[in-house]
């Protein structure tokens, strides 16, 4: 990339140039709703007008309880233009990630809610049962009914952030103790996402594919805003689509040919503990695929080798797996395994692995 941008807002500012590249939205095996970048920032700036017209103004926090991939993109993008503070939450399913909301709210300085009223009816009836009405009252004074976020056929008015501003807060933990919430820069995420873009080469000729959820810095950065910044198209499913249809994971890589590909280990074991992958039943056809990363939880050398072997007869090359590592105190990225290489492994003495001692190799 030749630009060099100092705010996610002028990146997309910029990529609203690119009518035919864009992020697809993969519903269902049968249904995809494709959303041009230059869509995507007019959509983002009409939602915008409307989270104005709410109140929100620059600086403020929008938690997020969105569940649809699509709306959520255009809230993000409506916050990064107005300087509105993303602050996305995985859905409360369940009782952890339900009280995530009750735990974090204290901590933030002016926010907001998003969220569905089925959603918020399930967030009351959990306060009831917690004894957390008081709080729950006052966070439905600051909600948001995501149902009227496209009522508005206004125009946003866009905040000229600095590179030093909280482009968004991304939560990593929290649902039984103490929140910490990371508070990623503008300059943090362009650092980072260019260093991922350099280290993996990649360029508008990528495409990428993933079932990752986007209140993950994984998905939401990775495989998000890193093609964003990249101009590359890009497919996201959602998490639930993927558990219920594993194959429909590689169908659409093979339709859309996608280069890119992402999944922590657990999701190659489950695919191919569902999936009858040895049979040669599938119609899939992966050589395309040049990178399938491995991270977000500590990867097995066996799931990786496996994978590779089974998925081989159908094009996938024996070097695509790569194991990475990332936190999100490092907005993503730490470090990649170099692309050419087949995974490896070495095995320690756990006896010398403290800082400043000597490795050594064990049978």
């Amino acid at each position: 990339m030749t630009a060099i941008y100092s705010t996610l807002t002028e990146l997309l500012q910029e990529r609203k140039k690119l009518t035919g590249t864009g992020v697809t939205f993969i519903e269902a095996g049968a249904k995809e709703v494709v959303l041009p970048y230059s869509e995507l920032y007019d959509s983002a700036i009409s939602a915008l007008s409307f989270l104005q017209s709410q109140g929100l103004r620059p600086k403020d926090e929008l938690v997020f309880q969105i569940e649809d991939n699509r709306t959520f993109v255009i809230v993000f993008w409506a916050c990064i233009l107005g300087g509105i503070v993303p602050v996305p939450l995985a859905i409360g399913r369940n009782d952890d990630h339900k009280q995530k909301l009750f735990n974090i709210w204290p901590l933030l300085k002016n926010p907001f809610l998003i969220i569905s009223s089925d959603n918020l009816f399930q967030m009351g009836a959990f306060a009831q049962q917690q004894g957390l009405e008081s709080l729950f009252a006052v966070i439905g004074k600051k909600m948001i009914n995501e149902a009227d976020l496209f009522s508005s056929n206004g125009y946003g008015e866009i905040y000229k952030a600095d590179e030093n501003d909280v482009a968004f807060v991304q939560f990593s933990s929290g649902s039984t103790g103490a929140p910490k919430g990371v508070m990623l820069t503008h300059k943090n995420l362009l650092t980072n996402v260019r260093a991922i873009s350099a280290a993996a080469n990649y360029s508008k000729e990528d495409s990428m594919l993933s079932w990752m959820p986007l209140t993950h810095d994984m998905g939401l950065i990775g495989f998000h805003i890193n093609p964003l910044f990249s101009a590359m198209d890009h497919y996201l499913m959602p998490p639930a689509l993927f558990v219920r249809r594993p194959s429909l994971w590689l169908d659409k890589a093979t339709g859309h040919k996608a280069t890119i590909l992402s999944a922590p280990n657990f999701g190659y074991e489950y695919l191919m503990r569902h999936c009858n992958v040895v049979s040669g039943q599938y119609d899939w056809d992966l050589r395309s695929v040049r990178l399938l990363y491995n991270g977000a939880e500590p990867i097995s050398e066996s799931i990786c080798r496996n994978f590779l072997h089974q998925l081989s007869k159908y094009g996938l090359k024996s070097n695509a797996m790569c194991p990475v590592y990332g936190l999100a105190e490092a907005s993503l990225a730490v470090s990649i395994s170099g692309l050419d290489n087949e995974v490896e492994s070495l095995a320690l003495s756990r006896n010398q692995l403290q800082t400043g001692a000597r490795i050594r190799l064990i049978a």
